[in-house]
């Protein structure tokens, strides 16, 4: 029946004419985040109107009769030795040079069309898929939490992690989205009418190649002093002493400002950070902008220090020395009159060992109990207590909240 050989198989005998009377079966593994694509580069079997003499072995499903030589189709596992198979047009288009056309491109795609690509991330991602074209008919309802299938076009780009990155519509050139695993699934839809031209999307990893290393307790981003380099990705991790806690003094600290830089937000973005975390999966932070003369103190095993940079704004970047600390208990430095003023919160500022709590408490109500900035919006004013806590201490301080402008109830 003779094997698979280097990502090809043949019937017996290929290509002069199989022997009668045989039964070949052949398992093919199909790689992690599949589909795979089974490509008929030649087919020429016995017809027959119910496709049961010499077919393949999941005849019952009827697909292999008539087919023609460069007919493609995705293949997912359904049943023992059975295949589920899933037509995927042959207009749908592959990956050429690190970029991908929508079918029809630049003319226009055509109505009714269902592709998905598989597009693997190199080992130590995540890729930037950049938006070089994108046109595709506008729908307000395009959102990532939509059904994934409706009357209007769109393209939805997912990993192999089932984590969603965004569904797409409209007019989007330009854009970037930085995604990681193992792949990108893409999915393109179009309705049966307002076919657009399309996009092109082109793919790019990041480099994670001369990130440097721990020196002398030091650390420097790549370049430094220089300005660091665009699309940029080093992980670094740490060892803490025993006796930690470890501090990350912000010896130098110069990096792209972003209004959204914060703790909880999104690891991958299109700005420029550093993100600093420890083998227990707490984050102390993320950071942006200039923070020259900050210290951060670390607990656990190993501090992990991720740097990224985006296409552009490129500044100096950021320069580390790492010392064990003392203990500290959390300290609150907050005002005894706090000015409040519509849309702006107050926030309990605190220093000390993290992880640090932070509550803020008014008439015996908690408002705010977080292991973050605790902060609320007032509306009137208040006297309220600030509470911070760690395993090292605690701080009490009692402020009042002064509200300019109209209270309300």
């Amino acid at each position: 029946c003779g094997v698979l050989v280097n990502s090809r198989l043949k019937s017996p005998g290929y290509p002069f004419n199989y022997p009668a009377n045989m039964d070949c079966e052949y398992s093919v593994p199909i790689p992690p985040g599949g589909p795979m694509r089974i490509h008929f580069v030649d087919f020429d079997v016995e017809y027959h109107s119910s496709c049961r003499q010499d077919s393949p072995l999941c005849h019952e499903f009827n697909i292999f009769h008539r087919r023609q030589p460069v007919q493609e189709f995705s293949v997912c596992y359904y049943a023992w030795l059975n295949l589920y198979i899933t037509i995927i047009s042959s207009e749908c288009g592959v990956l050429v040079n690190s970029t991908l056309k929508s079918p029809g491109y630049p003319v226009g795609y055509p109505a009714n069309m269902d592709c998905g690509y598989s597009v693997p991330i190199p080992p130590g991602g995540p890729m930037r898929i950049h938006f070089v074209d994108f046109d595709l008919e506008l729908q307000s309802s395009c959102r990532q939490d939509s059904p994934l299938c409706h009357d209007y076009d769109f393209v939805k780009i997912a990993n192999d992690q089932n984590y969603n990155f965004g569904k797409y519509c409209g007019r989007r050139t330009g854009e970037r989205v930085t995604v990681y695993g193992n792949f990108a699934f893409i999915t393109f839809h179009s309705d049966p009418s307002v076919e657009k031209r399309g996009f092109v999307f082109h793919f790019k990893t990041p480099g994670l190649y001369k990130c440097g290393v721990l020196v002398n307790s030091t650390l420097k981003s790549p370049g430094y002093p220089s300005t660091y380099p665009a699309d940029m990705v080093c992980e670094y991790s740490v060892p803490i002493p025993p006796e930690g806690p470890m501090g990350i003094y912000f010896v130098d600290f110069d990096v792209e400002f972003q209004s959204s830089c914060r703790q909880d937000s999104p690891l991958y973005h299109d700005y420029d950070f550093v993100k600093i975390a420890n083998d227990q999966n707490y984050t102390f932070g993320k950071y942006c902008g200039r923070r020259t003369g900050e210290r951060v103190a670390v607990y656990g095993n190993f501090a992990y220090i991720t740097f990224h940079s985006d296409p552009s704004v490129e500044k100096r970047g950021f320069f580390f020395h790492f010392k064990t600390v003392s203990p500290e208990p959390p300290k609150i430095t907050l005002p005894a009159v706090v000015e409040a003023h519509p849309s702006y919160r107050v926030s309990i500022p605190v220093t000390g060992t993290l992880p640090i709590y932070t509550a803020i408490i008014r008439n015996s109500t908690v408002l705010v109990n977080t292991t973050y900035t605790a902060a609320f919006q007032f509306y009137k004013e208040s006297n309220c207590t600030s509470v911070a806590f760690n395993k090292y201490g605690y701080d009490v301080r009692e402020f009042s909240v002064i509200f300019k402008g109209k209270e309300i109830s």
